[in-house]
């Protein structure tokens, strides 16, 4: 009934199978439905859950409330009308698809539209053979995560996305775009938040900064590009490791032999990695090198020292993403195809300011 590790809110979830039963008849019209605290026994949940979906239905003229009376089914819940939008998203990843989830479910729900997830795996060919099954089985708009390596399009990925545009179905990527093809996206500035962290640190005294990135994944392309850039605008001599290609060892090792001060990395949980090495081997991160993660995820907030980091609008980008797609479905026009979000600087306990050594 209701299901815990689901990414769908939980009124959501409750509101469902209010419409379910109605459907079912087992909530026929003209019956009183269980009292609030009925409902909050019967689903194990909050009682703001429960009049969260409660005022849903009553808006959409399902249910009817009556002062001192109860809750009524007054309709047959509009289940057709609803637009049926497809997001596909890396479940796996806990860092991005819950927030990206819950800004999108946020604007559909109110917009009274269906979500219908799909698990990418971050694979090529799982989106490919998704995208053919949704518009085999019909669809008003697509919201999809792209895959993050850096491997060009498979030809049946690229099918796909070409027979979604034939058919004219609003598509539109969310944390990044396909190599090779053309799709509204909305997109994190990568390179820029990268740079504006390797210029902190530069301000703050630090000559030899270290880049730790990930090759194997798009958006550390670019991530390495923006500090190797600001190093380069600076006169300063640019290291980079890729820490997939690297033993832990050979971080200190260079770390020592390059004198650096300070890390750029590909993101949090890299940087708190570096923490767990720095530990092993004597070195007090935020002392002895300062750190910089990306993101702005919740392992930064929680180590120790709090890890200075850039951010990621996830929330909001899945937010506008959704709108983005039922604006093209009303068939408004987009005044742009391609939205970037700034990155801004966190500034944490990471980071030592060295310039007046």
């Amino acid at each position: 009934m209701i299901d815990r590790n689901s990414f769908e809110p939980l009124y959501f979830q409750v509101k469902r199978d209010i419409q379910e039963k109605i459907l079912r008849g087992e909530i026929k019209i003209g019956d009183k439905l269980m009292s609030e605290s009925e409902m909050i026994r019967y689903y194990n949940v909050g009682r703001v859950t429960i009049r969260n979906a409660l005022s849903d239905l009553v808006r959409s003229g399902c249910l009817r409330k009556e002062q001192g009376l109860g809750t009524f089914c007054v309709a047959f819940p509009r289940m057709e009308e609803r637009k049926n939008i497809d997001v596909f998203l890396n479940t796996g990843d806990r860092n991005f698809t819950p927030y990206f989830l819950a800004g999108i479910s946020r604007v559909l729900d109110a917009n009274d539209c269906n979500l219908i997830l799909h698990d990418t795996l971050d694979d090529m060919a799982t989106i490919a053979k998704l995208l053919e099954q949704a518009m085999e089985r019909g669809t008003d708009g697509i919201i999809l995560q792209p895959y993050t390596g850096t491997d060009a399009l498979l030809p049946e990925c690229t099918r796909a996305l070409c027979l979604c545009r034939e058919r004219k179905i609003p598509l539109v990527t969310i944390d990044g775009k396909f190599k090779d093809i053309d799709t509204a996206c909305f997109l994190n500035d990568d390179e820029g938040g990268c740079r504006k962290a390797t210029e902190y640190l530069i301000r703050m005294g630090h000559k030899n900064i270290l880049g730790l990135f990930r090759n194997r994944y798009r958006d550390s392309k670019f991530r390495a590009m923006g500090y190797s850039c600001a190093m380069e605008q600076s006169g300063l001599t640019v290291h980079l490791l890729d820490a997939d290609q690297t033993e832990r060892a050979a971080w200190v090792e260079y770390i020592r032999a390059e004198g650096i001060t300070a890390i750029v990395c590909y993101n949090d949980y890299l940087a708190a990695k570096c923490y767990h090495c720095f530990h092993e081997n004597g070195i007090r991160p935020g002392m002895d090198v300062s750190v910089i993660g990306f993101d702005d995820t919740e392992v930064s907030r929680t180590a120790l020292p709090r890890i200075s980091t850039v951010t990621h609008p996830k929330d909001i980008m899945g937010q506008q993403a959704a709108q983005y797609i039922l604006d093209r479905i009303a068939g408004t026009e987009a005044a742009s195809e391609q939205y970037v979000f700034p990155a801004d600087l966190i500034c944490r306990d990471s980071v030592r300011n060295i310039s007046a050594l």
